[in-house]
């Protein structure tokens, strides 16, 4: 999973995290990957507290689509 951590680290910085505003972790049926998740990535996106951010659930609609064990960040993009 460390590769798609960094796809995921590199998209979100070429994006441009608004800081400003909250950041979410989520995870499907795997709240001990999105840990390791955010373990991994702390630190990695410039100015983001990810240790901070609210963590959640991937709702049966997302999460269907991806399976167990999927995580991911929701941030706002900077203007």
């Amino acid at each position: 999973p460390r590769r798609a951590y960094d796809y995921i680290i590199k998209q979100a910085a070429a994006e441009g995290v608004d800081t400003s505003r909250p950041v979410s972790v989520g995870h499907s049926h795997s709240p001990q990957i999105m840990d390791e998740f955010i373990a991994y990535i702390r630190d990695k996106i410039p100015g983001v507290d990810i240790a901070g951010a609210t963590r959640c659930e991937i709702g049966a609609t997302v999460g269907v689509h991806l399976g167990t064990g999927t995580v991911g960040i929701a941030f706002f993009k900077k203007r």
